[in-house]
């Protein structure tokens, strides 16, 4: 067995393992597949950095993102260690590079989203390699039923099936049971070890605010200007916004900046670079602000309304606090919120008429899909419109060919109605944290199916219930 304390002192400049960490690394270098649900902020990349080194061949880290990616990559090369990462944001230069490295077998770890995996050429390149781990970050997005998914997470299956890596790691901060279980059932993972941590993060307080749209930038603006109020982000529902709250605190001594997906990449880029290096003291971002933006010091995440899915605001959320200082947790909201998100779900699965109406046209009529898509669902949300075809045809069908069906119509009708009912759960539950009288953090836990102290003593409802307790102490009590 290797040294590990020894390596990880050598490799990474760290000391000691926190909890969790060296379990993890010696099931994956034993040959073990690991499943593990850790918060933010617990140290999920030394489990596959580490072992990444002392294995023989290639360590795949699939990630989502391309600014965790650059980040992640440049720190490992500070320490003069051989990793890389290919992006769509690279220059073709450096993509060749890249590439003839991996060639000659001198890289260790090779950072990539899931959907370049999925080109042929990539992959018939990574076949030539021993792959000695297969890391999935965010594997939260393989949760069809999830806040995030992301069809190409879907389909690592059959990465793992062509690559055959020694040992998969697949890690995610925000899953319940059932998302867990179809992650390890979507990768194929070998009785995995299931490393699972508190998800709690005591440092956060957590408050909710119900006021009226118009009062909201003001309210913001009162808690940042409190005593360690920034570095911050604000999240938004939509780009206008973004780009109005990042004026309205422009004008008011802050130094901010909108960001969001209408930005193009070079624009995102420099935002989001000068953010983390301190020139920046809050974004107003739409969540196009993503998973893994790695600064530890920022004190507030200030929700403008709520998202749709506890585990999306869990983990916006969870990016205050993350050196282990105090963050501050702010959601405002009316019902009016909850009635928008309401009206989306109706609009983001397609309705039981639609299904069938697919049904009928790809059995007996035999259309394209973009055939019927011109003539009979034109109505159709563009988003509701490409579920229906992936999960009827198949993610790679040709939508120009006559249409043959991959799943049986009641199968697809069952699909439908689980992915809705799915959704309108977690919208249930976003609703019923925004009106609590009881624990937010244990509401918040319990949501991900973790367990919660009936009063944390750092949610606005548990300080109310201490200042009631104080005020009608008995008399003569201390």
């Amino acid at each position: 067995m290797h040294n590990l304390t020894y390596w990880l002192k050598s490799f990474l400049g760290k000391d000691n393992f926190r909890p969790g960490q060296r379990e993890v690394v010696e099931a994956l270098l034993s040959g073990r597949d690991v499943l593990a649900l850790w918060p933010t902020g617990a140290g999920k990349s030394l489990t596959y950095q580490l072992p990444a080194l002392l294995m023989p061949g290639l360590a795949i880290i699939v990630s989502p993102l391309i600014a965790l990616m650059e980040d992640q990559v440049r720190q490992l090369q500070k320490c003069h260690l051989p990793a890389a990462y290919l992006s769509s944001s690279q220059s073709g230069p450096e993509r060749v590079q890249i590439l003839h490295q991996l060639e000659q077998k001198q890289l260790k770890m090779l950072f990539a989203a899931p959907e370049r995996l999925l080109e042929e050429n990539f992959l018939a390149q990574l076949q030539k390699q021993t792959i000695s781990l297969l890391a999935i970050d965010e594997a939260h997005c393989i949760n069809q039923w999830g806040h995030d998914f992301r069809s190409s997470y879907l389909r690592l299956g059959e990465i793992v099936k062509v690559l055959r890596p020694r040992s998969i790691l697949a890690v995610t901060a925000t899953s319940d049971p059932q998302g867990a279980e179809q992650i390890s059932l979507s990768l194929g993972l070998d009785r995995p070890l299931l490393s699972r941590l508190s998800l709690d993060r005591p440092n956060l307080s957590y408050k909710v605010i119900k006021c009226a749209s118009k009062q909201r930038p003001w309210l913001a603006l009162a808690h940042l200007s409190r005593q360690a109020g920034v570095p911050a982000v604000i999240y938004v529902a939509r780009r206008q916004q973004a780009e109005q709250l990042a004026t309205f605190f422009s004008g008011r001594q802050f130094k901010a900046a909108p960001y969001h997906a209408g930005l193009s990449a070079e624009a995102r880029q420099k935002i989001l670079q000068e953010f983390l290096e301190g020139k920046f003291d809050l974004i107003a971002a739409t969540i196009a602000f993503g998973m893994g933006v790695d600064k530890p010091n920022i004190r507030q995440v200030i929700h403008m309304a709520p998202p749709a899915a506890p585990e999306s605001y869990f983990q916006e959320s969870g990016r205050a606090g993350r050196d282990r200082l105090p963050g501050r947790c702010l959601l405002m909201w009316t019902a009016q919120d909850f009635k928008y998100w309401q009206h989306c779900l109706e609009d983001k699965f397609p309705q039981i008429q639609e299904i069938d109406k697919f049904v009928r046209l790809a059995s007996a009529e035999k259309l394209t899909a973009l055939e019927m898509r011109r003539t009979e669902f034109r109505a159709m949300s563009s988003g509701a419109w490409a579920m229906l075809v992936r999960a009827a045809l198949g993610y790679e069908a040709d939508l120009k060919a006559p249409t043959e069906l991959k799943l049986e119509p009641e199968h697809l009708f069952n699909y439908f109605a689980a992915l809705k009912e799915a959704a309108q759960r977690r919208l249930d539950i976003m609703e019923r944290y925004c009106r609590t009288k009881l624990c937010r953090r244990r509401v918040l836990l319990q949501s991900l199916a973790q367990a919660g102290a009936e009063h944390c003593g750092n949610c606005d409802n548990c300080w109310h219930r201490q200042r009631l307790a104080c005020r009608f102490k008995p008399n003569g009590a201390a």
